[in-house]
């Protein structure tokens, strides 16, 4: 659940007063990597596991604002995936780009919430009012072959969207506990020393970026949206 607090910050920006089910739908699909057996995860030459391929049935499966606020994620990931990252893996060519990928999207959420404190909050606000039990039931339908219940995998991945967003760089490698638990990305490096060294460039990158990035992800989604 990579680039979950611009994920919510957006959502934000996109509809007044939104419900906790709304900014849960944003977040909900990237569970697939929590919940695909290893040998399904997408891999491409730009972005190492990076695909969505259940998006229809992420949108056939839920209703109202959780749809809403998936169709709102896939959308997002549009735009961050086609015409940002890749001018940043050409910039950063010495390092492999699935990581480049991984370490610039947790780079971004560390910009946006280092200035948005409040959607800390926004966490705890789902973690109370969406029901997981329900949510991962549905999930279940849609990857069978999970070695995981969905209500299980949904606590985790909240639980390593508050680990990322501490302010410690150190404390945000305990994220790779939880992720051991599942099949991790090969392009989590676990040498936390070639990974620090890497992401203090793209924090100053996406620090740099971010008033530039914000109003054009904007733009890219309204025009979209169904």
């Amino acid at each position: 659940m990579s680039y979950s607090g611009m994920h919510l910050f957006l959502a934000g920006k996109l509809k007044e007063n939104p419900s906790a089910s709304y900014l849960f739908g944003n977040l909900l699909p990237d569970v697939e990597h929590l919940m695909k057996p290893r040998e399904e995860l997408v891999i491409d030459e730009k972005h190492q596991g990076s695909g969505h391929t259940h998006k229809d049935k992420f949108l056939q499966s839920f209703n109202d604002s959780l749809r809403e606020g998936i169709q709102v994620h896939f959308l997002v990931d549009e735009y961050i995936h086609n015409y940002y990252i890749p001018s940043k893996i050409c910039k950063f060519k010495k390092w492999e780009p699935g990581l480049v990928h991984f370490m610039l999207e947790v780079a971004m959420d560390r910009a946006i919430i280092k200035r948005e404190k409040y959607l800390i909050e926004l966490f705890d606000q789902i973690n109370s009012q969406v029901k997981l039990e329900s949510c991962g039931r549905e999930l279940e339908k849609i990857f069978p072959r999970s070695k995981h219940p969905g209500s299980v995998i949904l606590k985790d991945g909240l639980e390593m969207l508050r680990i990322r967003n501490l302010t410690s760089y150190w404390k945000m490698f305990k994220i790779r506990r939880v992720v051991r638990r599942y099949n991790p990305f090969k392009h989590i490096d676990p040498n936390p020393f070639s990974v620090l060294i890497l992401f203090r460039k793209l924090e100053k990158e996406a620090e740099k970026d971010l008033d530039e990035f914000i109003p054009r992800c904007l733009e890219y989604v309204r025009d979209h949206l169904n």
